[in-house]
């Protein structure tokens, strides 16, 4: 079993928020994980919140999904040709969620708590390892911070206080370039234009070895 595929089984065994009853959070019968393993060689690795609780998610390409519309958009805007899931993989991008269940208030949708995003910080980390990203973009604030967490660096709270110069983080004996951006699943925010300058900039960054 490859490591991927060992920690997308110990996500799914995972009930540490279902224990520590963290608000919203709902415990799936069954987790959603990405459904094929990942490409051999990623590029750059999104982060993005968490899996729906129901309707539309980002890897089933047998439904529309707002994230994933939103994401293709920027990568075309930034000049990637990218326009299916197939296209998305094998030109070396690949997506992870920051918190790995769904949480949920009053049937719809509900941003993760901090202490669901602490729990599952370790996981996302062990995901970053056994994927071994040359660059990690997070989309938004939530999967920023818990980029921030599951690499113990500090940032500010805004995106747009954070957008900007990468951080490095340690991946591999290396040192990885780390963004963040805005949340490209919709344009309420009004920072839609800048996700695509974002992905420029950071597919422009490499890793650097060793300590910096």
């Amino acid at each position: 079993m490859s490591c991927w595929e060992t920690t997308q089984n110990d996500i799914e065994q995972c009930r540490r928020c279902e224990n520590d009853k963290v608000q919203y959070l709902v415990m799936p019968e069954k987790k959603r994980h990405p459904p094929s393993p990942p490409p051999q060689s990623i590029h750059l690795l999104f982060i993005s919140v968490a899996p729906p609780w129901g309707g539309s998610y980002f890897w089933d390409d047998t439904q529309p999904d707002g994230l994933r519309r939103g994401l293709f958009e920027a990568l075309q805007k930034a000049g990637q040709r990218i326009s299916t899931l197939s296209q998305f993989r094998e030109q070396g991008f690949f997506l992870a969620p920051a918190v790995k269940c769904p949480s949920c208030k009053n049937g719809n949708d509900h941003l993760p708590t901090s202490m669901a995003l602490q729990n599952c910080a370790p996981f996302l980390r062990k995901e970053c390892e056994s994927l071994s990203p040359e660059r990690i973009l997070a989309l938004g604030k939530i999967p920023m911070q818990s980029a921030s967490t599951a690499f113990n660096i500090e940032i500010p709270r805004k995106v747009e206080d954070f957008r900007g110069p990468p951080f490095y983080v340690p991946l591999g004996g290396r040192q990885i370039p780390l963004m963040g951006t805005y949340f490209p699943g919709n344009k309420r925010h009004g920072g839609f234009e800048h996700i695509a300058q974002d992905i420029r900039e950071i597919l422009s960054k490499s890793p650097t070895p060793g300590q910096l």
